[in-house]
């Protein structure tokens, strides 16, 4: 089932601003980040966003860290994190996939994950 619809899209200098659906996602809120530059806001599915096309940097580090986790628990293949994004703030639920789910509270998130990478301590 395709989930993400792109109604319109404008591109004005080296930014790109697109409206769109996206029905994994059921939360309203705001994000940014900065390499590349990229801001969005949303309300249910409904999602519209702003980013910058630009070269990433040479060195990763510079890229900043919005992320604070808290906790990390592994049960069998379930991966299950407490974090703190500090550049995403909504209330809701997202799914990315069938086996990714997102819980927002404000920059507060517990993310659930099925299968994916649970063996690797990131």
């Amino acid at each position: 089932m395709k989930r993400l619809w792109k109604l319109v899209e404008y591109s004005a200098g080296s930014w790109v601003a697109s409206i769109g659906i996206d029905l994994g996602s059921w939360s309203v809120g705001f994000g940014f980040d900065l390499r590349p530059a990229y801001f969005w806001a949303e309300v249910g599915p409904l999602y519209c966003d702003f980013c910058h096309d630009e070269p990433w940097p040479l060195n990763p580090d510079e890229i900043p860290n919005w992320t604070l986790r808290l906790g990390r628990w592994v049960v069998g293949r379930l991966e299950a994190r407490l974090q703190i994004d500090w550049n995403i703030w909504r209330l809701g639920v997202c799914i990315a996939d069938a086996c990714d789910w997102g819980i927002y509270a404000g920059p507060a998130n517990v993310q659930l994950e099925y299968g994916k990478r649970y063996a690797d301590d990131r």
